[in-house]
């Protein structure tokens, strides 16, 4: 029963180590196509269980400027001041 136990929680160690493995390489690969573009705009939607459902948002990201346009709030970075 102890070797059961000490193999099954072997091979969920490595499976979850494996499962980090492909998260990090995926976020490494995002991180270079986000960081080697001159800009790029996601769409989102976002929820949060008793509050609110399907939010839609966007980000609009140019060198150091960005845009934030999140339920009728929009927020303004030039490089050097935030506004909202």
């Amino acid at each position: 029963m102890k070797k059961s136990i000490l193999i099954i929680g072997i091979l969920l160690v490595a499976a979850t180590a494996h499962a980090d493995e492909q998260s990090a390489a995926l976020l490494q690969k995002m991180t270079a196509a986000f960081t080697s573009a001159p800009a790029y705009q996601i769409d989102f939607t976002a929820s949060m269980p008793g509050e609110f459902d399907n939010l839609p948002g966007r980000f609009i990201v140019s060198g150091k400027k960005y845009f934030l346009d999140v339920y009728a709030s929009e927020i303004r970075y030039d490089g050097t001041t935030i506004y909202n």
